[in-house]
């Protein structure tokens, strides 16, 4: 197992015939708790030792540094993505419902995205919500833009 040892006040380990008992005393002002845990079976002790530390630096900073969220998701450019909607929504003045739910939307991922980016408690859920939001968001804009189209013909 490997973890960040400043989110720990106290780690034990307990190795028994079957399994190892492992007890980690954590933070309590931390909210993000990283580890890693690998599977040696099939191989000595003294080799999983000296693997896992000769790797152990590189991983831990991987740990400590690594983005979960998506990263189409996190990459995903509300402000080009409202300029294009508000184009074409410009185009098809009749679809108030269409412009409304848009806007909406606009609202929604603006708090939603800034609660991922925070990685503050929730970010996960916030996470969920982004992506529902960006995937209604993109399977209504073809139409939008075939009646915004036809508008011009």
């Amino acid at each position: 197992m490997l973890w960040l040892p400043d989110q720990t006040e106290k780690a034990g380990f307990a190795v028994g015939n079957y399994g190892i008992e492992t007890v980690l005393d954590l933070q309590p002002t931390r909210r993000d708790f990283r580890f890693a845990f690998f599977d040696y079976a099939g191989q000595k002790n003294e080799a999983a030792r000296v693997d896992l530390q000769g790797r152990a630096q590189a991983l831990q900073q991987e740990l400590a540094t690594f983005v979960f969220t998506d990263a189409s998701l996190a990459h995903w450019p509300p402000p080009q993505k409202q300029a294009e909607i508000q184009r074409v929504l410009a185009a098809v003045p009749e679809e108030k419902k269409a412009a409304a739910r848009y806007e909406r939307w606009s609202h929604e991922l603006a708090t939603q995205l800034k609660q991922v980016r925070s990685g503050a408690g929730g970010a996960i859920m916030a996470e969920a919500n982004v992506a529902r939001i960006i995937g209604d968001w993109e399977r209504r804009l073809p139409e939008l833009k075939l009646k915004a189209l036809l508008n011009e013909i």
